[in-house]
This record gives C-alpha cells, structure tokens and sequence, in this order.
C-alpha cells in the first residue's frame, strides 16, 4: 500500500497489510543477508517462513485497534504507514518468542508444520552433515529468533513513527 486511507483499514484488512510489510522487510534484507553467506541465507530462510506463513497477527490487530480507539484516526498526530510498520514489527517479537519457546519445551510442530529448530534438525540429518543434527537445529534456531527480535527492533526504530507515541 503506497497511500493509505484509514478509513478502508478495517481489522478485517490489519493482518494482511502486515503481512505485506514484513515481506517487504524482509525482500529489503535479502542483499545483506546473501552478502553474509549462504549458511546465514539458509538460516533467514526458515526465519522467513516461518515469519510469512501463519500466525493470526493478533498483536498488530491490537496495535491498531488501540491506535484507533485512542483517536489516532482523528488526532492525525502520527503517520499511518509508521503506525503500521511500527505494529507489523511486533511479529517478529513474537517469532522470536515462539521459536525460542518450541526449543524449550522440545516441541515438534507449531501451527501444523514442523517447528524451526526441527525442519533444521531435518535439512542436517537428510543432508549428512557432520555433527549432531538436533545440536543444530537448536543452533540455529537459537540464532535466526535472535535475528527477528533484531529485526524487530530495525523495523520499529525505522518505521517513522515519532518518539512520543
């Protein structure tokens, strides 16, 4: 969305807009994370997918629907696409809360698929790498949760919104 009109943002519309601004930051990674290497590229990957593909985006919701409770519909005292941003950053919060907590509780599926420290774990053994391949997993997912909730805090700190709010 390049111009927005606040009133078709209804929370039907919320979890679809964030979405397309996470895609967005993460498209905008791509380079830097492939100037890194293809072990980190891999690693994002995962992050990447699990990132994209499910979660209600209940946070975001929230986000915005207090934003407009409070009156920021009205008041017009912080950009709309900066509120947004802001509130698509929690995603990744929340991925690096749920990645970090499937490796904690040693779960195997999260939202019907393998959780990321186990597709991981998958990807070493049916690629017969050296080491321990549940190791690795964890590893590595250890550090792609990290990577979100530095991306959260990009995202946010970027999303134009003002130092008040």
């Amino acid at each position: 969305m390049s111009t927005l009109d606040a009133h078709d943002l209804d929370l039907n519309r919320i979890p679809t807009v964030v979405h397309d601004r996470l895609s967005k930051f993460l498209d905008s990674k791509e380079g830097d994370i492939a100037a890194i290497g293809t072990p980190v590229s891999e690693a994002v990957a995962y992050l990447r997918a699990f990132v994209l593909n499910g979660g209600k985006r209940i946070r975001p919701l929230y986000t915005w629907a207090g934003f407009v409770a409070a009156g920021g519909l009205e008041n017009n005292t912080e950009k709309l696409e900066a509120v947004l941003e802001a509130a698509a950053s929690l995603e990744f919060i929340q991925a690096c809360a749920l990645i970090h907590d499937d490796i904690i509780d040693s779960s195997d599926t999260r939202r019907g698929a393998p959780t990321v420290h186990r597709a991981v774990e998958s990807y070493h053994r049916e690629n017969n790498l050296e080491g321990n391949s549940a190791h690795f997993g964890e590893s590595v997912s250890i550090l792609a949760g990290d990577m979100a909730l530095v991306w959260a805090e990009d995202m946010l700190q970027d999303s134009g919104l003002s130092t008040e709010a």
